[in-house]
């Protein structure tokens, strides 16, 4: 839960979604709620744990920052991925519920040379390890803000942004339906020195969209 870039204004509108986006989980689903800025919220617990971390949410508990805020992303899924890895044979999403200028930080155009570049080789190289999708839910709803962004986190690690709309309950359903049906598929690499290796999947059918990874380190 982006408890940065939304306000303290925020805080009832995203508490309530918070609760759409657990509506459709079902006996034997593992759920966990983490509050961005909490550095105690592990990914692990209970449904009482999670509705408790709801209940206890606030917005803007710490000020957006464009230096620090990805950095803070970056980190979380990073260790949220590693805590999740042990969990084998299954797909796992990270549902950040939050502004997508936060949810979905851009890939660092200076690559190696940028500050943000080793944070971001470590989540997309942990979420690839554990089998991780990074979604967001912009909370605002129906807002009709420009959403052309760079290529980001969501995409990357197959993913999807749901912005501009106010139907938080079918963007829950789409996400938790996305998490139940998958194939999955295994490759390895070749050595080689780069951090980062691009992967593209392909079908012969034209009717099918595909949602994949499409970053993953060594």
């Amino acid at each position: 839960m982006d408890d940065i870039g939304v306000s303290i204004t925020g805080t009832s509108a995203m508490q309530a979604i918070a609760q759409v986006m657990l509506s459709p989980s079902e006996r034997g689903d593992e759920i966990s709620v983490v509050r961005l800025s909490s550095r105690s919220d592990e990914a692990f617990g209970d449904v009482g744990t999670a509705r408790d971390r709801i209940g206890g949410y606030r917005g803007g508990m710490v000020p957006f920052s464009r230096r620090d805020t990805p950095e803070t992303v970056l980190k979380t899924v990073t260790k949220i991925s590693r805590q999740l890895e042990a969990v084998e044979h299954r797909r796992k999403v990270i549902i950040c519920v939050g502004l997508p200028v936060v949810c979905d930080p851009e890939e660092p155009l200076l690559t190696g040379s940028s500050v943000l570049w080793p944070h971001w080789v470590a989540a997309l190289t942990a979420a690839a390890r554990a089998n991780v999708s990074v979604y967001c839910l912009d909370p605002t709803g129906l807002n009709q803000r420009a959403t052309s962004r760079g290529v980001g986190l969501v995409r990357l690690t197959g993913g999807e942004l749901f912005t501009n709309s106010n139907d938080f309950v079918s963007a829950a359903h789409a996400m938790w339906r996305d998490a139940g049906r998958y194939y999955l598929l295994g490759y390895w690499p070749s050595a080689g020195k780069r951090e980062l290796h691009g992967i593209e999947v392909s079908v012969a059918r034209k009717d099918l969209h595909l949602r994949v990874r499409r970053r993953r380190g060594e």
